[in-house]
């Protein structure tokens, strides 16, 4: 994965060597590739729950938790009180997982909202867009 693409010393070497991939990373994670490497359709309930997981995390990142002097929360504290509990069903575990775990590299309850959502440089520095590498020579 390859996160910010502006001017990111990152995206430029893979630009450089070609990497075959998506530019809507998060997608082929939700949807999986099917044949042809092609982005497969979610089920009507995923869309519907990474819909609704996103809409508690934009409430997230806009509102006032860990800025200034505001107490920190965990994400897990801060989607809860957005709409969004534990997942408790397969669907939600996986639109978690993509959305947090993978992301962060850590669960919802370890994850700071002062230090790993508002402080993300990669977003600032190079830009919210993602590349999805899926190239056969194989790349980390």
């Amino acid at each position: 994965w390859v996160q910010g693409l502006g001017k990111n010393p990152i995206w430029k070497r893979a630009s450089h060597l070609r990497l075959r991939g998506y530019l809507d990373g998060d997608g082929a994670v939700y949807r999986g590739l099917g044949r042809g490497g092609q982005p497969q359709e979610l089920s009507a309930k995923a869309s519907e729950r990474i819909k609704a997981f996103e809409r508690a995390e934009r409430l997230v990142e806009a509102g006032r938790a860990g800025r200034g002097k505001k107490p920190d929360l965990s994400l897990a504290e801060a989607l809860a009180k957005r709409g969004w509990p534990s997942a408790a069903d397969s669907i939600d575990m996986a639109v978690e997982y993509c959305s947090v775990d993978f992301e962060y590299g850590e669960t919802p309850e370890t994850i700071s909202v002062k230090h790993n959502v508002h402080g993300e440089y990669n977003w600032r520095d190079f830009g919210e867009e993602e590349y999805f590498v899926d190239d056969p020579r194989g790349f980390v």
